[in-house]
């Protein structure tokens, strides 16, 4: 039967069946034929889906303006909630679980062709990770930098999968625990007895106190921008700081019934907010910061020819969407972007780290 063919139930035929319902009990009858046509509804005809529709919506308004005048009572809370779903607005656990099951419905362009970036770069990584692995491997820092390497992995998948869903303050969240396990990794690098207390036996604060992420970035005589991401991090993802609260509060431009403020407090993702944007671009940071350190720690297990080219792959993705999205926005909006380009910065950025990388002759 073909989709005209099936709407036969015309506005004619649903006033007989409210004839029928009013004969039977003419105290539900509005109500049971509401839930007739909503039950039919895809066998209406357009006529009787519009009667259906107005019909619908004054039974929620006038059952709404009755529980409002009830006297407080768990059942009159329990009435609004029913109401609240009937007409869309109740917080659903369903529909906030499926929110983090289902594939993602993109509105920003950005986490597409952040999706196709991140795919090929985990996949370097985890081919990296598996070269590493194959050959045996001995020593208390050195099982310490792989069990690292592997959290590292896992934190990114989450991120990827919290950025897309445009949930900004979890995701920095991770991207902070990201480089607080690249930092043990560069520590254990330096000074690999430093793994031996990471790994002891002794009480957690006292090794918490040698090696929580300000001591051990001291020790790295790490400063200037890495503390200012860091903090960054904490304050937008980790601790639950009004800056924290602001990526997913907003104020509404329409005022109350009663005119007062309004907000929306976003219980899932935020998608218009610049700190989801943001990170996207944090997490490729995050991304090509954990190739570095695979490769600067185990780069005698690699082939040079890959490193190269994963270098190249994760420079350009990061460059390309950047200016694609950062840069070439500002200078749109007029304003000016001073210094290097920043494929020339990655470049130089990209020196540094890289500039003695033990690979396989």
């Amino acid at each position: 039967m073909d989709e005209k063919n099936s709407q036969h139930i015309t506005i004619a035929l649903i006033i007989e069946k409210l004839k029928e319902l009013i004969k039977e009990d003419p105290q539900t009858a509005i109500y049971r034929l509401l839930a007739y046509g909503l039950l039919h509804y895809d066998e209406l005809t357009q006529d009787a889906q519009k009667h259906i529709d107005n019909l619908e919506e004054t039974v929620l308004k006038v059952t709404g303006d009755a529980i409002s005048k009830l006297p407080e009572s768990p059942e009159k809370r329990k009435a609004l909630r029913l109401h609240r779903g009937a007409t869309g607005k109740r917080l659903m656990a369903d529909s906030h679980i499926g929110y983090f099951e289902n594939p993602v419905k993109s509105e920003n362009k950005i986490a597409d062709d952040v999706k196709v970036a991140f795919r090929g770069q985990i996949q370097y990584i985890l081919d990296f990770y598996q070269d590493i692995l194959k050959n045996t491997l001995s020593g208390t820092a050195t099982f310490s930098k792989v069990t690292l390497l592997g959290a590292c992995i896992t934190e990114l998948l989450v991120t990827f999968h919290l950025s897309q869903r445009h949930c900004a303050a979890q995701a920095l969240s991770h991207i902070r625990t990201i480089h607080e396990a690249l930092d043990l990794i560069d520590l254990f690098n330096k000074e690999p007895d430093a793994a031996d207390l990471w790994m002891s036996d002794k009480p957690s604060n006292e090794v918490w106190d040698k090696l929580k992420p300000s001591k051990v970035k001291a020790r790295l005589k790490k400063d200037g921008i890495y503390w200012k991401l860091y903090n960054l991090f904490s304050d937008l993802g980790t601790h639950p700081s009004f800056n924290m609260m602001r990526t997913i509060c907003r104020k509404s431009m329409e005022k109350s019934e009663k005119g007062n403020p309004q907000f929306l407090i976003n219980i899932t993702g935020s998608p218009k907010t610049k700190e989801a944007i943001f990170t996207h671009i944090f997490l490729l940071m995050a991304t090509m910061s954990v190739l570095g350190a695979l490769i600067t720690t185990f780069g005698k297990r690699l082939d040079e020819n890959e490193i190269k080219e994963a270098l190249g792959k994760f420079g350009n993705d990061l460059a390309d969407i950047s200016e694609k999205y950062l840069i070439k926005p500002i200078k749109d909006a007029g304003g000016t972007v001073e210094g290097l380009s920043l494929r020339e910065s990655l470049d130089e950025l990209m020196k540094k780290m890289f500039t003695e990388p033990t690979v396989k002759k």
